[in-house]
C-alpha cells in the first residue's frame, strides 16, 4: 500500500533528521505507542446534479455513525515542543440517502462510505509533564459505495476512492507511564469526483467530522 511505505519513509527520515532524546531526559510523551478509539462520524455531501436536469442543482447531505480507529506512530522530543506522527485506519459504515425530482427524471443517490486509511502529522506541546496539546493534519483516502436510480432507467452502483486532507485539534493525557487517555477533533475535505450514471452526471464532494475517545499505550 502506497500509504504504508511512505509512512515507513517518513518515519525513517524523521529519525535520521531529528535529535532526538534519550529515554533518560525525555519528555512524559517519547517513543511509539498503539491506540484504540470510538467516537462519531458526521459526512455530510454536496451533491451537484447537472444532468438529466435543466440546470444543475446543488444538495447538502448527511448523517452520523458510530466509528472505530486504531493507529501506530511515535513522539519525538524537539524542543520545546513534540512532534508526532502515526498512520491510522477508521472503520464503520456511514450512510446517506438523497432524492430529488424535476420535469425530467426522479433521481434518488444512497452513498456510503466504508473505511478509510491515513497518516497524520501532530505538532504539539506539553500543557503540563503529563498533558500534551496537539494539531492534526492528515492525508486521506477512503472507499465509497454509491448507488443511483433514475426513474425510467433502472439502477446502477460503483464503489470511488476518494482522497482529502484533514486538519484538528487533540488532547492526551498520561494516566501512568505507558497508559494514556486522548480525545480528538478531525475533519476531512475530499476532492470532488464526476459520476455518469445512467445518462446522469453528478458531482459527488464528501466532508467528514470525526470526534474520537481513546486510549493508547506508548513503548
Amino acid at each position: 500500500m502506497k500509504i504504508r511505505q511512505f509512512s515507513l519513509a517518513l518515519i525513517t527520515a524523521l529519525n535520521i533528521g531529528l535529535n532526538v532524546s534519550t529515554k533518560a531526559d525525555a519528555p512524559n510523551f517519547n517513543g511509539g505507542y498503539v491506540a484504540a478509539a470510538a467516537g462519531a462520524n458526521g459526512m455530510t455531501t454536496k451533491v451537484i446534479f447537472q444532468d438529466p436536469t435543466p440546470e444543475a442543482i446543488s444538495v447538502d447531505y448527511g448523517h452520523t455513525n458510530v466509528v472505530g480507529s486504531i493507529a501506530t506512530g511515535m513522539h519525538w522530543n524537539v524542543s520545546p515542543g513534540i512532534l508526532g506522527f502515526n498512520v491510522f485506519a477508521d472503520f464503520g459504515n456511514n450512510i446517506a440517502e438523497l432524492s430529488v425530482t424535476d420535469p425530467a427524471a426522479t433521481v434518488s443517490i444512497n452513498l456510503k462510505q466504508k473505511e478509510s486509511y491515513g497518516i497524520s502529522l501532530e505538532p504539539g506541546f506539553e500543557l503540563e509533564k503529563s498533558t500534551m496539546a496537539y494539531l492534526k493534519l492528515s492525508y486521506i483516502q477512503s472507499k465509497f459505495d454509491i448507488e443511483f436510480t433514475v426513474s425510467g432507467l433502472g439502477s446502477a452502483s460503483e464503489e470511488k476512492t476518494y482522497t482529502g486532507f484533514g486538519y484538528g485539534v487533540g488532547l492526551k493525557q498520561l494516566i501512568n507511564s505507558n497508559l494514556f487517555a486522548f480525545t480528538e477533533w478531525q475533519e476531512a475535505d475530499y476532492v470532488t469526483k464526476d459520476t455518469d450514471t445512467k445518462s446522469v452526471t453528478v458531482n459527488v464532494k464528501p466532508k467528514n467530522t470525526v470526534g474520537l475517545l481513546g486510549l493508547g499505550w506508548q513503548f
